[in-house]
């Protein structure tokens, strides 16, 4: 049979079917195109395609497969576009050949892998971050762990199709003789290979959307391959797997979270204004640009690509900490670990970190002098806490990001700098700054949350006036301040350590005792006496109004009245299975117990509740306030002692 490349048209394409597409050819997926990223939906529609195509005569178009013919190889292609459907293809045809070997054999010789024992040849390689998992998975057909969330891709298609092919309405060999001969495709080789990038462009703006990480990738390697950068395109690849397996480790791995994680790293490594920062393709393009040829340009392109991806790399693993407590366990053997620990469960456990992600990392780059790096840990989860957490310290999410974001690039990158030799004040208050630049950023961090949320400010945040809308109920915040509150009783009062991946814990990972779940429940519900005192009534929605108990406790205790509710806390807050075991809750009992006392002449009128409602509320806020200008005090404000 002639080869593909002998049957393409003067205009290099024509039309095969998959069985002529792959005799005698080789296929490659070259390394700047994304690891395979094909879900269970997309597998779903081929399947379906596919039953249909088997009702009806004649052959199918299935698509079009762009590829660049390999000068290196005979009969090799390097494969642009349609990677997806070619492997998903390779997979599904594999599942057929491991369902009855005797039958379908002639799959492995063709779609497989070729050549005599010890010159095997695999017919589709795909590039290097699926490469380990494709060859376990599918050509030895071995269980394989996953690291990234391709590989999880490729398992999962596996075992899709080696479902689908057990079901009683599907007959194998009328499934491969459609996949061979049905589908047909449109087969097209540009006349130029330096064509393709052009083309690798215009075809990843449509389809399935990249990430703005995939595209760097791409691009860089696209970069290395035309400046004949051999050298740079290897370590591209080497570092890429090392921080897709991170970005699994810390569970971020949709576009949107490789989106943000990358917008991250690049605010620190380049400077540039917070709006641009999310577009960091568009940025690369601008800043490496592929068609000045001047060699010192190159070389310094070069220089700084491999710069940005190695901390890229380091930025991935410290993200991986940052989200994921046992990895961190695990990874780090370096001193001041237990003090690193406690920072990352403390800023890991805060609702929001978008605005101080820059900075962490921009820190973490410095675990060369760990104390250092423990002393400014701890002071970002009080700035992210005062400035961020807290409600209505600024309107928008993202203000004084872009300070944050500077602050974040000038210690990345003026690591040397210090007083002597360059005297500079802050940004904010004007405060002059003595030392390295370890002083420069902490005395940053601290004139900033002092400008924006002084004590005053901070403790006002606490409170609730008459007149204001707020409702502590939607802060986002509320569960960080009431855990480490907890966390705080705990080592004062009880001697004991609080489990923080009770807060972290998302129903989904719960077992049978729903309490391994925190959730805030309401100490005077809000639906109690709805009718005189509606929903939204001032001390329903006071922060004092409010305790932290296990999901099962918020899902049982509902709209009892006030003293039903907490003597049902106090009996689940008990020893056993299941418990509670909450300081705080036992805290309230105290409180409700003396309050009640003092009411104890009073006529139980509407108002009573009311005010018994006001008077816990307000011992537990006066509590709350001492707790938290102490937890998240400034250096410069002073220590305020909790009264027992």
């Amino acid at each position: 049979m002639p080869s593909i490349k002998q049957e393409l048209t003067v205009l290099g394409s024509k039309t095969f079917n998959l069985k002529e597409l792959f005799t005698n050819n080789y296929f490659i997926i070259p390394d700047y195109q994304r690891g395979y990223s094909w879900e269970t939906e997309h597998l779903e529609d081929l399947t379906k395609d596919i039953l249909n195509i088997t009702k009806i005569d004649g052959k199918h178009y299935t698509g079009t497969i762009v590829a660049a013919i390999n000068e290196s190889r005979s009969n090799t292609y390097e494969l642009v576009d349609g990677q997806q459907r070619l492997t998903t293809l390779i997979i599904f045809l594999n599942e057929i050949y491991h369902y009855d070997r005797n039958e379908f054999k002639d799959i492995y010789p063709i779609f497989i892998s070729r050549g005599t024992k010890g010159n095997e040849r695999n017919v589709l390689t795909p590039n290097i971050e699926t490469r380990k998992c494709f060859q376990y998975a599918i050509i030895q057909h071995q269980d394989f762990n996953a690291e990234t969330k391709s590989h999880e891709s490729i398992i999962n298609a596996s075992k899709y199709f080696k479902e689908f092919l057990r079901k009683d309405d599907v007959d194998p060999s009328v499934i491969y003789n459609t996949i061979l001969t049905k589908l047909n495709f449109l087969f097209f080789t540009p006349e130029q290979n330096r064509e393709i990038g052009i083309m690798f462009e215009v075809i990843n703006n449509r389809g399935k959307q990249l990430s703005e990480l995939e595209k760097i990738k791409n691009f860089f390697i696209y970069y290395a391959t035309v400046h004949s950068r051999e050298r740079l395109r290897k370590e591209i690849n080497l570092r890429w797997s090392d921080i897709q397996i991170s970005l699994s480790k810390a569970h971020r791995t949709s576009n949107d979270d490789e989106n943000a994680f990358l917008r991250y790293c690049f605010v620190v490594f380049f400077k540039t204004s917070k709006d641009k920062s999310w577009y960091v393709y568009d940025e690369c393009k601008e800043l490496f640009n592929v068609k000045d040829c001047n060699e010192d340009y190159i070389d310094n392109a070069v220089d700084r690509m491999r710069d940005f991806v190695e901390f890229v790399a380091l930025s991935a693993k410290h993200y991986s900490w940052f989200f994921n407590g046992d990895q961190f366990d695990i990874v780090y053997n370096g001193e001041f670990k237990t003090e690193l620990t406690r920072c990352l469960t403390y800023l890991r456990s805060q609702p929001t970190y978008a605005s101080i992600m820059p900075l962490y990392l921009s820190i973490m780059s410095r675990l060369d002098i760990p104390h250092q790096v423990v002393r400014l840990l701890k002071l970002l989860e009080v700035v992210n806490m005062r400035l961020y957490v807290l409600p209505d310290i600024f309107r928008r999410a993202d203000s004084k990001q872009a300070d944050m974001f500077e602050f974040a690039w000038e210690f990345f990158n003026d690591r040397n700098w210090n007083s002597e030799n360059d005297p500079a004040i802050t940004y904010y208050n004007q405060v002059a700054i003595k030392g390295d630049i370890f002083e420069w950023l902490f005395e940053n961090l601290v004139q900033i949350t002092d400008a924006f949320c002084p004590e005053n400010r901070f403790i006002d945040n606490l409170e609730l006036d008459y007149g204001e809308s707020f409702n502590y109920y939607r802060w986002i915040g509320i569960r960080y301040f009431l855990s480490c509150y907890e966390e705080h009783t705990r080592s004062q009062k009880a001697k004991r350590s609080f489990e923080w991946k009770r807060l972290l814990t998302g129903k989904k990972n719960i077992g049978h005792n729903k309490n391994d779940q925190l959730s805030i429940e309401h100490i005077w519900a809000s639906k109690n006496m709805e009718a005189e005192f509606p929903s939204d009534f001032h001390t329903k929605r006071r922060l004092g109004n409010f305790v932290l108990c296990g999901l099962s406790s918020n899902i049982s205790l509902s709209n009892k009245n006030i003293p039903d509710k907490i003597a049902e806390l106090e009996k689940q807050n008990g020893a056993g299975e299941g418990a509670l075991d909450m300081i705080q809750v036992a805290e309230l009992s105290k409180i409700f117990r003396l309050v009640y006392n003092e009411m104890a002449q009073r006529r139980k009128t509407k108002n009573y509740w009311r005010e018994m409602a006001d008077k816990i509320c307000e011992q537990r806020e006066e509590v709350f306030k001492k707790f938290a200008l102490d937890r998240w005090r400034l250096p410069n404000e002073k220590t305020t002692e909790i009264n027992d």
